[in-house]
């Protein structure tokens, strides 16, 4: 069984232990070890710092609001060869929060938070800042619950606009930018397909001169997953994406929720190109 993860308040103190070294962990994360988990002498934790590093021990000493642990094992986790990101569009409910949560349990490696046309959710000025917040403290908690020892990043919000630029971008970098839309005959299967392939050859991700990835040849560096808000990606900000060198796909033959959509996608395309 996994052992229980907790971030470390402070990345550098973190960073320097050495095998063998008191390592305290305070803060809230300290106290949510030691009196809401009640962990105590004796037991095994991880604590993180969301950049890779993960540092294993067993506590030694438990006080109301800490815990001081032996550190018995330090491991620096390697980042993916192929960075996962999902582009997801403000929705109601609550849709966008469980979306970005459950793409940190499958493994997304980036997040951008994007006000799509028909997003019925808008962020300006105060809720913005509140958007952001309430945003990263759900991939933090998503990363302590599937164990990680990286956090996904949080990148600025954008409109459908920057979105096409960076877009523009990405491709022209070797990336790969998929847009999930029900329109489209063309099935995600064929872009699976042709990761397995690349996956299969096991070659570093290479460049034409133009500027764009070698489909079926290398694996991108980079692949990230567009999703629409409840309302769907309107057909003007389609035409944009696929003029900026996105690549729509159909996503199943159901329709599936802002939700859902996005780590489905993603957990497909992991299986794809070796993660899982």
């Amino acid at each position: 069984m996994t052992l229980p993860v907790f971030i470390a308040p402070e990345a550098v103190a973190l960073q320097g232990c050495a095998l063998g070294d008191s390592y305290t962990l305070d803060g809230d994360e300290g106290f949510h070890a030691a009196t809401v988990r009640r962990m105590d002498v004796g037991q095994m934790l991880d604590v993180v710092d969301g950049d890779g590093l993960r540092v294993r021990g067993s506590v030694i000493e438990r006080a109301k609001k800490s815990l001081t642990l032996r550190v018995e094992e330090i491991i620096h986790e390697a980042p993916p060869s192929v960075r996962l990101i999902l582009v997801q569009a403000l929705s109601t409910g609550g849709r966008d929060e469980m979306a970005i949560e459950m793409a940190t349990e499958v493994g997304v490696d980036a997040v951008i938070p994007w006000q799509a046309n028909r997003s019925e959710v808008r962020w300006k000025g105060e809720k913005a800042a509140k958007g952001m917040k309430k945003w990263e403290s759900t991939l933090r908690s998503a990363a302590k619950q599937s164990r990680r020892a990286f956090i996904p990043r949080l990148e600025d919000a954008c409109t459908s606009q920057r979105l096409a630029q960076w877009i523009g971008e990405e491709t022209a970098a070797g990336a790969w930018v998929i847009v999930c839309h029900e329109s489209t005959q063309a099935p995600l299967s064929i872009l699976l397909r042709e990761l397995r392939a690349a996956a299969e050859k096991s070659l570093p991700a290479t460049v034409e001169t133009s500027g764009e990835a070698v489909p079926g040849t290398c694996l991108p560096h980079r692949i990230s997953v567009i999703v629409g808000p409840e309302g769907g990606v309107d057909p003007d900000e389609l035409s944009l994406f696929e003029a900026a060198g996105a690549r729509v796909h159909l996503l199943g033959t159901t329709v599936l929720r802002a939700s859902t959509a996005g780590p489905v996608a993603l957990s497909l395309i992991s299986d794809a190109i070796g993660r899982w």
